[in-house]
């Protein structure tokens, strides 16, 4: 089998390297890669007429025709959730039944490829997406979801009260630490459903997150009814080995407040990245959406972590605050608190030959404002008294490009910056 694909030119105006896989008449399966980024490599299905992505394990994640310049989208979803959004008009049982029965007709060029998607078809992959819903709860945020990540619930809610958060109860306390037991039962229902679907593969299935507020949160100390943050990654390792990208959130004055050493045992024992919302490094935008914490605080804990080991993703929210908002006695303009944000940040993820040279792996997550009902910032968008809000659809997109071209080379490196990181929040689109 010729395995340079005939179809990838007409898509691309550029051929990065590829595999063909399996052909039959007109289409083609192609593994793509790109060794610059760090990402996995993706199946796309190909004919003269409409592509489908498959993603890294086969499982449909858009489907659409034309080139990328000019793409008409049938269905796409943005994450793992299984949040398609289609086409006015289109069913997605029916695109669906289309992309697995071709890929089913095609005359693969070795079996360990054909066994991949053995067993997809259109049902089972809608009944994967309703049974992986049951490791997380609606309001979850699990950032940089996808196909090869499994989900385990470690807590429920968080002790702070930011203004962005839907979960905020009139700044109660709510906070709940799952228990030994009931954290280790969790892991136990998340590997039981990653077998199920994806028990021949399980070598694909890379990536465990601690789905929790804070890892930090639960206690270092003698053995008691809550494991600690060490005991909860010790055991994510032992029920789910594949999986050597580990993920957990920490609360930069947790991270403050916890021995480095401890830091580098939980890195040791597995854990690779950690998550901190930022938001921002203007101590006035910070204050106002509910993080006190001042700059120099967060790049100390910054640094820790990085010390520490572990390769840190920092969380950048753009558009919270709209045009700006009145606070002390005074308004204070977004960009300014964009300029203040992107001035650290760029300092942080550092240009892009000291980061190669050094292996610095840091990037930064960038998160444009999405208006949720039942958060406490949502009304005063809605009021526009305290907030104001943009005055044009394209406010929020320009301050991101604003934000971009403020960060200078690191913007161009996709291993130190991405965009997108909303879609972490379930979208209210079709679930399946």
């Amino acid at each position: 089998m010729d395995h340079r694909s005939e179809l990838l030119p007409c898509y691309l105006d550029y051929t990065p390297p590829h595999e063909v896989i399996a052909r039959d008449g007109k289409a083609e399966l192609v593994r793509v890669w790109d060794p610059d980024l760090e990402s996995d490599a993706s199946y796309w299905l190909m004919t003269g007429e409409w592509r489908a992505d498959l993603g890294p394990i086969g499982l449909v994640q858009r489907v659409s025709s034309g080139t990328r310049k000019n793409e008409r989208v049938f269905a796409e979803r943005p994450n793992a959730f299984g949040n398609f959004v289609t086409e006015p008009g289109v069913s997605l049982e029916k695109l669906l039944e289309k992309v697995y029965d071709l890929v089913s007709s095609l005359t693969f060029g070795r079996t360990d490829d054909a066994a991949l998607f053995t067993g997809w078809e259109t049902q089972r992959v809608l009944a994967r997406f309703r049974d992986f819903r049951h490791l997380y709860s609606p309001n979850d945020i699990v950032p940089e979801f996808n196909d090869t990540m499994v989900i385990t619930k470690i807590s429920q809610d968080c002790d702070r009260t930011c203004l962005y958060c839907p979960d905020r109860r009139d700044g109660k306390k709510r906070l709940e630490l799952f228990t030994r037991e009931k954290v280790r039962m969790n892991m136990e229902l998340a590997r039981a459903v990653e077998v199920e679907y994806h028990g021949g593969h399980l070598d694909l299935m890379i990536e465990h997150f601690l789905n929790g507020s804070d890892l930090l949160w639960f206690p270092a100390g003698e053995p008691r009814a809550y494991p600690s943050p060490l005991e909860i990654v010790e055991m994510g390792a032992s029920i789910f080995p594949e999986a050597w990208k580990r993920y957990a959130f920490m609360g930069l004055p947790n991270v403050n407040r916890t021995p480095p050493g401890y830091l580098r045992r939980i890195r040791e024992a597995g854990l690779y990245s950690v998550l901190v919302g930022v938001e921002s490094f203007h101590e006035q935008t910070s204050r106002f959406l509910g993080k006190p914490e001042s700059t120099a605080s967060k790049v100390e804990a910054i640094e820790k972590l990085k010390e520490a080991g572990f390769k840190v993703k920092l969380i950048i929210q753009v558009g919270m605050v709209g045009e700006g908002f009145m606070a002390d006695g005074r308004f204070y303009s977004g960009r300014e608190g964009l300029e203040e944000t992107a001035r650290v940040c760029a300092r942080i993820l550092g240009d892009p030959l000291t980061r190669h040279r050094e292996g610095d792996r840091t990037k930064a997550l960038i998160s444009e404002y999405l208006s949720l009902e039942g958060t406490p910032l949502f009304p005063l968008h809605q009021e526009g008294k305290i907030v104001t809000p943009y005055r044009s659809a394209e406010g929020l997109r320009n301050d991101v490009e604003f934000f971009l071209r403020l960060l200078g080379g690191a913007a161009n490196d996709p291993n130190a910056v991405e965009t997108g990181y909303e879609a972490a929040i379930q979208s209210p689109s079709r679930s399946v």
